[in-house]
């Protein structure tokens, strides 16, 4: 089933009283991000739903096979060769920045945050979700502390999974408006492919490797794949700098079966 997600209207972020309790219960963390009054808190919500929009449409209109061509465009002899490598043919999820606390996107998941835009009511039958702090490399990548929200939501049969993370910095208001205004992408925003198992996700990064040696159009984020303690994860990302595109190759028993309780949590940040 096709979903056109339609703007959200400016009127929705009306309510005084709304957006003054929001302010009252979440003022530590939005103080940190800069978010000092309503008006500037009406704004961040606008931009962080349109964002979780544009996300779910991706989700729903995107699959490996195009993403990968995407991806590839300027090298085309790779493409048949990683496409043998992966096996499924959906995205596993989206990841980008939310610039709202993430205790306070959950509250909006759970209550006002379809009403927002009524075309996304039907996304938000939330199967579950996850909270635990990114990898150590990541927050070294964006230096700062850094959180991470797992949402998989119920959408007919499928169950697409929303990333999103919360970079523990102040926020600069202005120029995320104008960014988000000419729909530039977060510095994070990436597209996740599940892989079955740990080794295949070691020898696409050294394939990745390889290819960014040839092609500087291609970065790898990082040097080794990434092992996060806190939810067992291991990945490889690479980005390609010439079509603004990060691909994450991720696997993880948490995918099919019981999410683990996070333990020995990693929180040091540069």
């Amino acid at each position: 089933m096709s979903v056109n997600l339609s703007p959200i209207s400016q009127n929705s972020l009306v309510n005084p009283e709304l957006l003054s309790a929001l302010l009252n219960a979440y003022h530590l963390p939005l103080e940190q991000k800069h978010i000092f009054d309503e008006q500037a808190l009406a704004q961040l919500i606008q931009i962080d739903v349109e964002k979780i929009t544009y996300a779910l449409e991706e989700l729903e209109n995107r699959d490996v096979a195009s993403l990968m061509g995407d991806f590839l465009q300027s090298t085309p002899e790779q493409i048949d060769k990683v496409l043998a490598k992966l096996h499924n043919g959906r995205l596993y999820h989206v990841g980008l920045e939310s610039n709202l606390p993430l205790e306070l996107l959950q509250y909006l998941f759970k209550y006002p945050i379809a009403n927002l835009n009524p075309d996304l009511a039907g996304y938000f039958d939330i199967s579950r979700s996850l909270v635990f702090p990114a990898s150590h490399a990541f927050q070294q990548r964006v230096q700062a502390y850094t959180e991470i929200l797992r949402i998989w939501l119920h959408h007919d049969s499928a169950k697409p999974m929303l990333e999103l993370f919360d970079i523990h910095r102040p926020i600069d208001l202005k120029r995320l408006q104008i960014n988000h205004q000419k729909d530039v992408r977060d510095n994070i925003w990436h597209y996740a492919i599940y892989v079955r198992e740990e080794g295949l996700v070691e020898e696409l990064h050294r394939y990745f490797i390889e290819i960014s040696r040839l092609h500087p159009q291609y970065q790898m984020p990082f040097s080794r794949i990434i092992r996060n303690k806190n939810d067992r994860s291991v990945l490889t990302k690479i980005i390609n700098k010439a079509a603004h595109l990060e691909i994450e190759f991720v696997t993880g028993s948490f995918v099919t079966g019981p999410i683990p309780k996070p333990n020995n949590i990693e929180t040091t940040s540069n």
